[in-house]
């Protein structure tokens, strides 16, 4: 989310300083929970698959 502010600022070039609020409002709008929020059904990453995404796993022996 830091990233995506920080690409919209300077996405503007110092025409728009300010436009990173508005994405933030819209950020924001988007993960408050809400009575009428649906749950998900896209299941999250498992630990295992994380840590292999980041670069953060250690191959396995029949890796080797």
């Amino acid at each position: 989310m830091v990233q995506m502010l920080s690409a919209a600022s300077q996405f503007t070039q110092g025409k728009r300083p300010d436009v990173w609020r508005r994405y933030f409002e819209i950020m924001l709008n988007g993960i408050r929970r809400r009575p009428d929020n649906l749950p998900l059904t896209t299941p999250g990453l498992s630990n295992e698959t994380v840590e292999q995404v980041m670069g953060l796993a250690r191959p396995t022996p029949a890796e080797e």
